[in-house]
């Protein structure tokens, strides 16, 4: 009788380079890319791999569909460029290690710029002693920048700017200091803190970002600071004003919604985004609300599984921007009247929120078409439309004696 042990042979996983030589992987890259491209493309994924020794454990296929949806919205992997880049994720529920998209601040200017709405766009940390006042009421800042850019590169960061400007002239600023972006860093984001962690197993445990910063941990526990808000904590920051600013208030682009929506998922064979943290983080702190976007992106393939994931207590699916990935067909978009229910069907009406997306949605319709295609729907009853136009929102955020906003006509009609 055979006996299985630790010593048996197990299988080694393939190499990158071979794996990427296979027929059907060939096939799968060409389709993407192009024959003529194919060769820089996988001296793309090579140059990412090899920059990051933790991706040589993640299985390729993983690499290879993270690396594909950048070359599909004519983003490189290449770490020197910034752009996108694929990050090792340990994915405890199925046992193995897998790339993770994740877009950079570069790649979040890249599609703005080719949305060609924007007539300016810019993203600046602030040093010490060049702010002197920011006004969040009119949005305007006054600095007093360094000249020597040596000087500057080397004094202290105390917060990050960020702005834009549309060619139609509308304008939004925002400035965070360094300690709200620590503070947002360290809510956000699993793999960093700001303060020490101590745990009985010193695998578990972290020095804090000053120490960090100072150098004042092993060569050995390098690992443990991999995350990019330490490799990079300025870019990560740079990235997180770009995405507050752009995603509430900037016209944002099919390319530029898929890749917001995909950032930090595992992308699967198919093209699919498996939001592998999202559900972790829900499961870890069930009495955290989470309100998911977009419907779920419900115009991809397989969007029902971000659907699903209302079925925990306190989570909640918000449909802003619903309007815009059934922009093609247009009001009443049926489409998204019928994904509506067909939601509805999954986790329940009262699971489900309305949202406008508004102002971005201004360029193809009006604020009152966001709400109406709802309101003269035969599909939904009068229940339905109730719960899901108000109750359900007035109820997963707690609001209470809400005010009657006045009608603005030049925005509604």
């Amino acid at each position: 009788m055979a006996v299985s042990n630790s010593l048996a042979k197990r299988p080694t996983k393939t190499s990158l380079t071979a794996y990427l030589t296979q027929d059907a992987v060939k096939n799968q890259i060409n389709n993407v890319v192009g024959g003529k491209n194919g060769t820089r493309f996988i001296s793309s994924i090579v140059s990412a791999v090899q920059a990051t020794p933790a991706l040589q454990e993640c299985s390729n296929s993983s690499i290879l569909s993270a690396a594909l949806l950048g070359e599909a919205l004519n983003l490189s992997p290449s770490p020197q460029l910034g752009q996108v880049y694929l990050v090792p994720y340990d994915n405890k529920n199925k046992g193995v290690k897998e790339a993770q998209f994740q877009l950079g601040y570069k790649g979040y200017i890249q599609l703005a710029i080719r949305s060609g709405q924007y007539k300016k766009l810019n993203v600046l940390a602030i040093k010490e002693g060049e702010l002197i006042r920011f006004d969040p009421l009119s949005e305007e800042i006054e600095v007093n920048l360094m000249q020597d850019e040596w000087k500057r590169e080397n004094t202290p960061t105390i917060g990050y700017y960020a702005m834009f400007e549309y060619t139609n002239g509308f304008k939004k600023a925002m400035y965070w200091s360094r300690e709200k972006m620590l503070a947002h860093a360290d809510k956000f984001s699993k793999a960093f803190h700001v303060k020490a962690i101590e745990n009985k197993n010193p695998k578990y445990s972290r020095v804090s970002y000053e120490d960090f910063l100072a150098g004042n941990y092993s060569e050995g526990d390098a690992w443990k600071y991999s995350s990019f808000w330490y490799k990079d904590f300025d870019g990560m920051a740079y990235k997180t004003m770009l995405r507050q600013l752009i995603s509430k208030w900037g016209i944002m682009s099919i390319d530029l919604v898929q890749a917001i929506d995909a950032d930090m998922a595992v992308i699967r064979e198919d093209g699919t985004a498996d939001y592998v943290e999202m559900e972790e983080v829900i499961q870890q702190y069930p009495n955290l609300k989470v309100a998911i976007g977009h419907f779920g992106m419900v115009t991809t393939p397989n969007w029902q599984k971000q659907i699903k994931l209302a079925r925990y207590e306190n989570v909640m699916i918000e449909s802003g921007g619903i309007t815009w990935l059934f922009n093609e067909e247009f009001y009443p978009f049926k489409g998204a009247v019928r994904a509506i229910r067909e939601a509805a069907g999954l986790v329940g009406m009262e699971k489900l929120m309305w949202g406008s997306d508004y102002p971005r949605t201004i360029t193809a319709i009006t604020y009152k078409m966001s709400y109406d295609f709802v309101l003269k729907s035969q599909e939904l009853s009068a229940d339905e439309k109730a719960r899901f136009l108000g109750q359900n929102a007035e109820t997963f955020y707690g609001f209470k004696n809400l005010p009657q906003l006045p009608y603005i006509k030049n925005m509604s009609e």
